[in-house]
Formats: C-alpha cells, structure tokens, sequence
C-alpha cells in the first residue's frame, strides 16, 4: 500500500510539473489572442489590464497543473494495472 501511495503521489507531481509548464507555454499566446481589441487600437487602463492579464495566466498555470496531475496519474494507474494484469502467475494444476 505505501509503494502504490509513493508512485501515486510521485504521478501527480511529475503530471503537475508538465501540466504547469505546458499552460506556461501555451497561455500567453492564448492571453495575448483573448485580450487582443477587435478593432485594432484601444485605450485602456494598462496598469489594470496587466495585473488581470497577470492573474488569468497564474489561473491558466494551476489549472494546467492540476489537469496533468489528474491526467498522469489516471494514466499511470490504467498502466499499472494492466501491467500487474499481464504477469499473473503461473500455478501448476493440483493433483487430486
């Protein structure tokens, strides 16, 4: 039970770590497209629009953390148990 609890929170940290950086990679183009004026130029209140910027792209990292901690750690389980599946062990028939 303690090596299952190990490899599983070992899956859910390596899933949030990829998670993490995937949405760092991703979500500022994403950000930058999303918050991008229809219209072409727009005056705004820059100061305000980085700080919402800013924490829509902390909100995209936590959630990408949090689904490659889900995602691996689901995989990782499925693959567990079809690999403990395939080595069943092979008992001789009893005598009778």
């Amino acid at each position: 039970m303690r090596e299952l609890f190990k490899r599983l929170l070992t899956l859910i940290a390596v899933g949030a770590l990829l998670g993490a950086i995937v949405a760092s990679l991703v979500a500022p183009r994403f950000l930058t497209w999303y918050n991008t004026p229809a219209q072409g130029q727009a005056l705004c209140d820059c100061a305000s629009v980085t700080q919402a910027v800013a924490g829509q792209l902390i909100r995209a990292q936590l959630s990408g953390a949090l689904v490659g901690a889900l995602l691996i750690s689901v995989i990782g389980m499925i693959w567990r148990s079809k690999r403990n599946a395939k080595v069943v062990p092979n008992t001789p028939p009893q005598a009778s």
